[in-house]
């Protein structure tokens, strides 16, 4: 890629308490992100004119000494993905989960492949979908009594690989939830 985000930390070596990683795309080179540290907010947007992707991916450097395998994406707070030149956020298998609030707007796509997107948060989390969302997996995995909100102009869901409710609860907002 052109672009890409490679943090090879564990857990003992890091403390994430604050912060927004913002990307934009600005090419046609895709930007991959592996990262072994979760990020506390995360933005993604495109420039006008590019036609690249925001990944879950590998990453190996140019002379080959630098190779990072796909990574799960951790989102401590919100993750959003924003609407101006339509981005593609795009996790390729690898499974995300959201502490906060997951925001697609209007133009932006989010596409899976066979992974879970899981809510986390200690307190309620909203899904605002008004863009194009494919997702495989769905999981809930809260603490008792709180809520995930489906919101936005999105009025289904096809969840191809099935939704696991382990605690918390889901409001799906009027949607339609289909299960295939």
């Amino acid at each position: 890629p052109a672009g890409g985000i490679q943090i090879g930390s564990t857990a003992e070596n890091y403390d994430v308490t604050g912060g927004t990683i913002n990307i934009t795309t600005t090419s046609n080179a895709n930007f991959d992100i592996s990262s072994g540290a979760p990020f506390y907010n995360l933005t993604i947007s495109r420039a006008v004119g590019s036609t690249a992707s925001v990944r879950l991916a590998a990453i190996s450097g140019s002379s080959g000494n630098i190779n990072a395998s796909a990574l799960p994406l951790v989102v401590l707070n919100d993750f959003t993905i924003n609407s101006a030149n339509s981005p593609i956020f795009n996790a390729q298998n690898s499974n995300v989960t959201v502490g906060g609030n997951l925001i697609l707007n209007s133009g932006a796509t989010w596409q899976s492949g066979v992974n879970t997107l899981i809510f986390n948060g200690t307190g309620n989390q909203t899904a605002t979908l008004n863009g194009t969302i494919g997702l495989s997996s769905l999981q809930v995995n809260k603490i008792s009594g709180n809520t995930v909100t489906l919101a936005g102009s999105v009025s289904a869901l096809t969840l191809t690989g099935g939704i696991t409710l382990t605690k918390g609860i889901l409001a799906d907002g009027g949607k339609t939830i289909n299960v295939a």
